[in-house]
This record gives structure tokens, C-alpha cells and sequence, in this order.
């Protein structure tokens, strides 16, 4: 098992790369694939996350991420609505959401998957990470 934090850069810069093609392409396939995988990574996050509640007070990063996960997918949704019916005018809810993810990302990367490394025993961990890498990898529960 690898560490949690890793895992979670990686795929963090994947979600950010599918972002950077959507941008590009401004295409109802680049959205829909952008929306399938941050669907599929915010569900295993919190996912993995549940399992931590009981240690609400040592992370107390959990309410924040959760919050910001409702104002991604509040974004993603008004997105979509554009998308999916070729209406444009979706720019400053794109322009919105790639500064709320950089935002979000850094949180994690720098401070709630790094704490989990440090603060879980290992057998939380693998837990965690377990969890995290067959939602995201094996597209469980989507």
C-alpha cells in the first residue's frame, strides 16, 4: 500500500488535466468525461472520508473539503446545464470552479491527505486508501 497523499496527487492531477482538455475543447465528450471522473473522485473521498468522523475534531479540514465538494458539484451542475444544451455562457462558472479545485486541491495535498499519512495507524489507512482506490480506480458506487 502506497501513501494515501501520493495516491491522491496523482489523481488529483488527472482531474486537473481533464480540466485543462475541457477548456480546450469546450466539448459536450471532454465535460461529460471531466464530470464522470470528478464525480467518481469526489464520491470516493468522501467515502473514505465517513470512515473519519469519528476523529472529526483531529481533522478538522472534513468539514471544508465536504463543503467545497457541494460548491463543485453546484458548479459542475450549472455547467452542465450549459453543456449539455449548447448554450455557452458557462465561462465564469468555469473560470469559478478551476479557482474553487486549485483551492481544494491544495487543501488536501498540502494539509488533509499529508495528516492522514502522519496521524492514522496503518491499518486506518490502508482503509482509507483502499477505499479511495477502488472508487476511483474501480469505479465503485458510480
Amino acid at each position: 500500500m502506497g501513501e494515501i497523499k501520493q495516491f491522491m496527487i496523482e489523481e488529483h492531477g488527472k482531474i486537473l488535466a481533464l480540466f485543462v482538455k475541457f477548456k480546450k475543447q469546450l466539448s459536450k465528450d471532454s465535460f461529460n468525461e471531466l464530470k464522470t471522473n470528478l464525480d467518481r473522485h469526489v464520491l470516493a473521498e468522501e467515502r473514505a472520508i465517513t470512515i473519519l468522523v469519528k476523529n472529526k475534531e483531529e481533522f478538522k479540514e472534513i468539514a471544508i473539503i465536504l463543503e467545497q465538494h457541494e460548491e463543485i458539484r453546484d458548479l459542475m451542475n450549472k455547467i452542465a446545464e450549459k453543456v449539455n444544451h449548447n448554450l455557452g455562457g458557462f465561462e465564469d462558472n468555469l473560470k469559478n470552479l478551476l479557482a474553487l479545485m486549485k483551492t481544494h486541491i491544495n487543501l488536501e495535498n498540502t494539509k488533509f491527505y499529508p495528516e492522514l499519512d502522519k496521524k492514522l495507524d496503518p491499518k486506518e489507512r490502508e482503509v482509507i486508501y483502499k477505499k479511495l482506490h477502488d472508487y476511483i480506480i474501480g469505479g465503485i458506487g458510480i
